[in-house]
């Protein structure tokens, strides 16, 4: 049985997850550099929670949508993020 990928979708996604991080890193570095140690590590906290959110959220979207649809484009993959509940957390 031969299983066939669109690779594009999944690269493009882990591309904008990337980006995100990104972003969420640069916005979070650039405040914690500001303001004393004790609000340092708040935002150093509230950095992490974030990128694991989205690291989470990306990475359930691109294992549902590979299960499901293979050869599916991006935004059937974007879709399966209405999938994500509270139950699934839970499995």
């Amino acid at each position: 049985m031969k299983r066939n990928y669109k690779f594009s979708s999944v690269f493009l996604i882990q591309l904008i997850m990337v980006l995100i991080i990104f972003i969420i890193g640069r916005l979070f570095g650039n405040l914690s550099t500001d303001v004393e140690d004790l609000a340092s590590s708040l935002y150093s906290y509230i950095s992490s929670l974030l990128i694991n959110i989205v690291l989470i959220i990306f990475q359930f979207m691109l294992a549902r949508g590979l299960i499901y649809n293979r050869m599916g484009s991006i935004g059937e993959y974007m879709d399966n993020i209405n999938y994500l509940k509270f139950k699934t957390f839970g499995v």
